[in-house]
């Protein structure tokens, strides 16, 4: 069967494997009720019905919760497929829309790729040059996201399935694990002195901080309703996160740990990055197929760019440009945020949920979660250059001096 778009930040990866449903009473939708139980904890309906899929599509997203292990009979998945896809089927009326410098880490020479895959559970390291397999580490369940250290020697893995975070040494691929994250851990950031890794916890709307000369965690800041997304200043004094089902971006002061602002954005922020002179957020709104530009320091919305559907990544450009991968548009497109347009777009095989530009904007690697490949786009042709498999369902990559 072929494989759809992310469920994660569909049903919630951390209810993918929820506790078995308590019985119901009587109810006039016994689909609605059901999805409010096994999947309300993490999502409001409003991100489904953004979707607008058929009824096959919600009823591979509905198996693949299943396969994850979430105990649902197949009466059950079928009412809820049903309720989706009568209520959020690409027939109903969509409800009226609310009217620089090199990349960050983009430092020296690129030896290494590193691919981490939900499926497979593992981190694959791949040599830039010939794209063989360097080594492939083991980790915890349902991996999602990467944070490299600023010296390159630790990558740390967010373990949706396992609420944990791996430690990768890169040098040796070796790896332990580190406890302390809410539920559902999804993306990490970490400080530009390498001290502390900020960890977004989709399923318990909030933010860990993990002091790492101790591997412990020491702070939890609530934040929007399933953050994802999260990016720290260069100045490391402020971490900004997305939050998906809140159309929001948390602004937590480093020094307090603590919320200082709150910016509205377009619906389904998934990514947020940072411009290098920390003046300017990006944000890809997957949902609204937007990418967003914030003014950092007034906190407001500049602008947001129609591009491609469901963006789910980006890398910033040395002039001050935006590639974004645009998941169920299959393409990459590089985006003018100040002229507000799209400058190229480049179309790809299957579903692109990565990106990592080389420093000399000459490459771009894209993750395809869809065929479990690995492209390397020549960004002056504007095409495909080559096609490296790799493990199931590579989810995120990055570049490793």
């Amino acid at each position: 069967m072929r494989r759809s778009a992310p469920l994660r930040h569909l049903l919630g990866a951390g209810l993918a494997l929820a506790l078995a449903l308590p019985p119901f009473g009587a109810a006039a939708d016994e689909g609605e009720r059901l999805f409010t139980r096994s999947c309300g904890i993490c999502h409001s309906l409003d991100r489904p019905r953004s979707k607008r899929w058929d009824e096959a599509k919600w009823r591979e997203a509905v198996e693949r919760m299943r396969s994850y292990g979430a105990q649902i009979s197949p009466e059950q998945a079928g009412e809820i497929v049903e309720f989706l896809a009568r209520t959020a089927g690409p027939t109903v009326p969509e409800a009226g829309s609310a009217p620089v410098a090199a990349a960050p880490g983009a430092v020296g020479a690129v030896a290494r790729a590193a691919v981490v895959h939900e499926d497979s559970g593992d981190v694959w390291v791949l040599d830039t040059t010939s794209g063989d397999v360097l080594g492939k580490v083991k980790v915890g369940k349902l991996p999602h996201g990467l944070a490299v250290s600023p010296d390159g020697r630790t990558l740390y893995v967010t373990n949706m399935g396992s609420d944990d975070i791996t430690v990768i040494d890169l040098a040796r691929l070796t790896a332990s694990r580190m406890g302390g994250t809410g539920r559902n851990p999804h993306e990490a950031a970490v400080s530009p002195d390498g001290r502390f890794l900020y960890v977004s916890n989709a399923s318990s709307a909030s933010v860990t901080v993990h002091d790492m000369a101790r591997h412990a965690s020491v702070a939890r800041i609530r934040v929007g309703r399933f953050p994802h997304g999260i990016a720290i200043a260069p100045d490391g004094k402020a971490v900004y996160v997305a939050n998906m089902d809140s159309a929001s971006i948390s602004v937590i002061d480093t020094r307090t740990h603590r919320v200082v602002a709150t910016i509205k954005t377009p619906a389904g922020p998934h990514r947020v990055e940072v411009s290098p002179d920390g003046t300017r957020l990006f944000v890809v709104a997957a949902d609204a197929d937007r990418l967003v530009v914030i003014d950092a320091r007034r906190r407001e919305v500049l602008r947001a760019i129609p591009v491609g559907k469901e963006p789910y990544a980006m890398a910033l450009t040395a002039d001050g440009g935006v590639w974004v991968a645009a998941a169920a548009g299959k393409t990459v497109e590089l985006v003018d945020p100040q002229a507000g347009v799209v400058n190229q777009r480049i179309p790809l095989p299957g579903h692109p949920h990565d990106v990592a530009l080389t420093p000399d904007g000459t490459t771009l690697w894209v993750a395809d979660v869809d065929r479990n490949r690995v492209y390397l786009v020549d960004t002056g042709g504007g095409a495909v250059t080559t096609a490296i498999p790799v493990g199931q369902r590579p989810h995120l990559i990055r570049l490793l001096p």
